[in-house]
Parts: C-alpha cells; structure tokens; sequence
C-alpha cells in the first residue's frame, strides 16, 4: 500500500500537483477519512479501491466528504483507472 501511494505522489508531482499523502487506518475508516479532510482543510480526495466493487468507505467518502472524492483503481495491467460511474452510484446508494 505504501508503495502505491509514493507512485501516486510520484505521478502528482510530476503533473505540478501539491499533494499531501496519508495512509489511515482506524477502526472507524469512513468516519475518520472525511475527519482528517476536514482537519487538513483539503480541496480534494482521491483513495483507492479493492479490486472488485467500489468498498463502502469509498461510497461514504463520496457522499459525506466536504471536498470532491476521486476513486482509482487498479485494472489488470497495473494501470491507475477512474471507477465506473454506476459502481459509484451503487456505493454512494448502499451508504
């Protein structure tokens, strides 16, 4: 995960970017991912995603953030890739 996140900041960096990269873990994930947002003051988000559907604290960050959410994910060749709306849609419906 480490190692996903230092090729992010790598990727942000040489596009100009500021960027701010911190791996959270907690109890209460959801919760405390739009808390650290709030505190850091970020104008955006973007978090990864399991392989499969968009995860339910992708879908709450989408819905509960103060900032706009980008979810990546990875696709079978290792490339970085936008989640398709309607997994969006779903995540965001199940929250």
């Amino acid at each position: 995960m480490e190692e996903r996140a230092r090729e992010i900041g790598r990727a942000l960096q040489e596009a100009g970017l500021e960027y701010r990269v911190r791996i959270v873990k907690d109890k209460e994930m959801k919760e405390r991912v739009c808390l650290e947002v709030e505190r850091l003051g970020l104008c955006g988000l973007v978090m990864g995603r399991g392989r499969r559907k968009l995860g339910s604290v992708s879908g709450y960050c989408i819905k509960h953030c103060v900032c706009p959410v980008v979810v990546v994910r990875d696709d079978e060749a290792g490339e970085l890739g936008p989640v398709p709306e309607e997994e969006e849609e779903e995540a965001a419906a199940k929250v």
